[in-house]
């Protein structure tokens, strides 16, 4: 019994230290690899100044079949400590991930001296989807939304409006060799069953 505990302990704290994988856009390695690009904003809710905090999250790649985390895709994304101080600015994240189905956990964010923040699940499931989801095929480039954060009776939720011609607006801008493709991509809202 004592190393049935040992090993149970040992295979949550690794599972707790998650491997992330590099999610800046390169356009070879997009066309060489089958990768799949995501387009959005994810910000905090605005405040009465006006700005929108800016956020920090992970995407954990889930297999629908199982509902668990594959273990073999995760990325993160942190606005850095400067980003984060510059919350008037409102440009869209334009993420490569592989292909797969993904949820959105360990999020927080900063707003003036209040911090609110996701605990982090050792083992992430889509069994319901707790924040939000999406869907992605290789080779494909994916608008989902401008995400927004809230926090209601210390409660996590994510809204989403559907600004695409701003989005494509600025990709045109920032990635004009992607424009092109930029397609609706389904966001899943908390409480989806993958199976």
């Amino acid at each position: 019994m004592f190393r049935l505990c040992v090993v149970l302990a040992l295979f949550l704290s690794a599972c707790n230290n998650r491997s992330y994988q590099d999610s800046e856009y390169v356009s070879t390695k997009f066309a060489e690899q089958k990768q799949a690009v995501v387009v959005f904003k994810m910000r905090g809710k605005s405040s009465l100044l006006g700005s929108a905090p800016k956020v920090t999250f992970d995407l954990v790649r889930i297999n629908k079949q199982m509902g668990i985390a594959d273990g073999l895709a995760t990325y993160h994304f942190s606005p850095g400590f400067f980003g984060i101080y510059n919350a008037w600015d409102k440009g869209y994240l334009c993420l490569m991930v592989e292909p797969g189905f993904y949820i959105i956990d360990n999020i927080s964010w900063t707003e003036g001296n209040v911090n609110y923040y996701a605990s982090k699940d050792l083992l992430p499931t889509s069994n319901p989807v707790k924040y939000g989801a999406f869907e992605v095929q290789p080779g494909t480039v994916n608008y989902l939304g401008d995400l927004e954060v809230y926090c209601h009776q210390a409660s996590l939720g994510i809204s989403k409006t559907n600004q695409f011609d701003d989005a494509k607006a600025a990709l045109e801008k920032d990635h004009p060799e992607l424009a092109p493709y930029l397609t609706h991509t389904d966001f899943i809202p908390a409480g989806y069953f993958t199976r």
